[in-house]
């Protein structure tokens, strides 16, 4: 008589229809674990997708806090970007500070650079006027990684590849006040020599090498453009 059993060397039978639902255990499992990881990862990238759309909002509604404060009659000069200032010129007192959200992986603060009364300070070329006396007021993140920079200009809607500025901005060292925008090391310039030119207020670059030779990163926002 034909059965539908397997004789093993030892002499021992195992049922054919246990082969087939072990194998198609096996393939269920694969499946689940395979599209586990897949929902977990597109998860994960979403969440990332969304701390960075959370990240460029800061520095626009602190722009627009700015706005009513020089509306005011706040002298742009004095404007105070210290997290726990308090009073009339004091910008976190009149908007609420954020980090950067958790879920984008940086873990650097905002810093912010401003206008002496003479007008000397930083430019973003392109955005306002690039004459003397034209330094514009912005916030800035650094330690960026090429995949952070990337992140932030998609969430802008620009091109992700950072433009790279061919002379280093200086942060410590700002301009003179006859100073004009351009290519040097008060001005942020990358955009505005792309071919054909696209300045932005707002936009991740790559600014510089470290001792190692490494692309610096750098994503500056505007808040008052001068």
């Amino acid at each position: 008589m034909t059965t539908a059993e397997t004789q093993g060397k030892g002499g021992y039978f195992f049922p054919a229809f246990l082969i087939v639902l072990a194998t198609g255990l096996f393939a269920l499992l694969a499946y689940i674990v395979i599209n586990t990881a897949i929902i977990e990862n597109t998860g994960a990238a979403g969440e990332r997708k969304d701390a960075f759309k959370a990240l460029i909002k800061f520095p626009d509604e602190t722009r627009r806090a700015v706005n009513v404060m020089l509306k005011s009659g706040v002298d742009v000069a004095k404007l105070n970007f210290a997290e726990k200032a308090t009073g009339t010129n004091a910008v976190f007192d009149k908007v609420t500070y954020e980090s950067p959200p958790a879920a984008s992986g940086i873990g650097a603060n905002w810093n912010f650079r401003g206008r002496s009364a003479d007008g000397s300070g930083w430019f973003v070329s392109g955005i306002g006027s690039d004459e003397a006396g034209g330094a514009d007021v912005f916030g800035y993140l650094t330690g960026l990684t090429q995949s952070d920079c990337e992140d932030i200009n998609e969430a802008l809607g620009l091109n992700e590849i950072p433009a790279i500025e061919k002379t280093t901005v200086n942060l410590g060292k700002k301009s003179k006040a006859k100073a004009v925008a351009g290519d040097n090391g008060w001005s942020f310039n990358a955009r505005a020599a792309l071919t054909p030119p696209d300045p932005k207020p707002a936009a991740c670059v790559q600014n510089g090498k470290n001792a190692k030779g490494e692309p610096l990163y750098i994503y500056y926002h505007v808040i008052v453009a001068k």
